[in-house]
């Protein structure tokens, strides 16, 4: 069996070189090793000598994760990408799921989630490179595929790519928004409108043979990481798995796994939106603590997130907590902010940028209302201590 190649690109240097010197990658079926200090040193590295698999982290000087992933999935598609971001970065993870990242690993990074993921992705790189040396052979499963009858030659397929290779951009955009399309109807639990959705999706893969089997199940596993990003989960099941669905006979196989699939995560967020508050609170409470320094934090991102209206969510947060969200955010900001202004001579400004609240004037303001005095006169008495 021929040896993987990885590539890992990260900016900090202990991180980088931790990583490439982490395992025995062997035992992933790894056999080569190469670092890159950033996204255009990565780019280059991954052009010259093309790996299966890049694993990458997203803020980077110069080019950063996102454009180099994009880029590299361009030009070599089978490439296989793993995101490396911390929680303040999940928006940026899911526009590189969209740009065919194959999966991703939260910073800190836990030793089992990144061998589980690697172990993963990199069975989907060695299925591809076998499915490769069986081309001829794969003529014929793909006409089977796609329930072709009598064209069952390698001309046949490939010229059905040269045939869609002029609208694949456009393919590609339609089905992202449809996919999109079915991750939002499914966020506000519209069972009907998802079910026809995703028969319109595989309907489109069903007219474009042409655009493979791997591009279907590209654009179905970025759909599935989707709606593990808004449900907190982070591991599919194996019916579901990239190197599964690949492995499928035809078409209407991947599409009742997806709606098998699909039932079972509604069934499973029916009962954490309705029967569980505990778990919409401990979920609210983990993502403020979590993104309390972020502007970005909103009641309405919190209610996404715990797949509830923002309405909604404040009867149950208030039910169970005696305070409004906002003010639970406002409590958790405060609080951090004061072990700021106890434990340090930093300036107030700097303080409240990194809590979230980059006004000073209404930081100081809530200040005051939660400890009596304002964030200048409180240091300055802690420091009198």
């Amino acid at each position: 069996m021929r040896m993987l190649r990885m590539l890992i690109v990260e900016d900090e240097r202990w991180e980088r070189e931790g990583l490439a010197a982490f395992w025995n990658w062997g035992e992933f079926g790894i056999g080569e090793v190469d670092t890159a200090v950033d996204g255009i040193d990565g780019l280059e590295k991954a052009l010259s000598r093309p790996p299966d698999l890049v694993m990458t982290d997203i803020r980077m000087p110069g080019m950063d994760g996102l454009e180099m992933a994009k880029q590299l999935r361009e030009r070599l598609p089978d490439v296989r990408i793993i995101v490396l971001t911390g929680y303040d970065d999940f928006g940026f993870a899911r526009q590189a799921i969209r740009f065919g990242a194959s999966d991703y690993v939260l910073k800190p990074i836990e030793e089992d989630e990144l061998r589980k993921t690697v172990e993963k992705v990199a069975a989907e790189c060695r299925q591809l490179a076998e499915g490769r040396q069986r081309e001829p052979v794969r003529a014929v499963q793909w006409a089977k595929f796609y329930g072709l009858i009598g064209a069952i030659g390698v001309e046949a397929e490939e010229e059905a790519k040269r045939a869609f290779a002029p609208k694949a951009a456009d393919f590609a955009r339609a089905c992202q928004e449809l996919a999109r399309d079915i991750r939002l109807q499914a966020a506000a639990f519209r069972l009907d409108v998802i079910d026809a959705r995703i028969g319109e999706l595989f309907a489109r893969f069903r007219e474009e043979p042409g655009a493979g089997q791997e591009l279907t199940v590209t654009i179905v596993n970025a759909l599935l990481t989707e709606l593990l990003l808004l449900s907190g989960e982070h591991e599919l099941p194996d019916a579901v798995r990239p190197q599964r669905l690949l492995g499928y006979a035809s078409l209407i196989e991947i599409e009742q796994a997806v709606r098998d699939y699909m039932a079972q995560w509604l069934r499973r967020m029916e009962e954490k939106r309705l029967n569980k508050d505990d778990f919409v609170i401990r979920k609210v409470s983990e993502l403020v603590e979590a993104q309390y320094g972020s502007t970005a934090l909103s009641v309405t991102m919190l209610a996404e997130a715990a797949f509830l209206s923002a309405n909604h969510l404040g009867v149950v947060f208030k039910k169970a907590t005696g305070k409004t969200v906002h003010e639970y955010i406002a409590e958790v900001r405060m609080a951090k902010a004061e072990e700021q202004l106890r434990l340090s001579k930093r300036k107030v400004a700097q303080i409240a940028a990194e809590v979230g609240i980059p006004n000073t004037s209404y930081f100081c303001s809530l200040f005051k209302q939660a400890y009596g005095m304002t964030p200048g006169e409180y240091q300055e008495l802690m420091q009198r201590r």
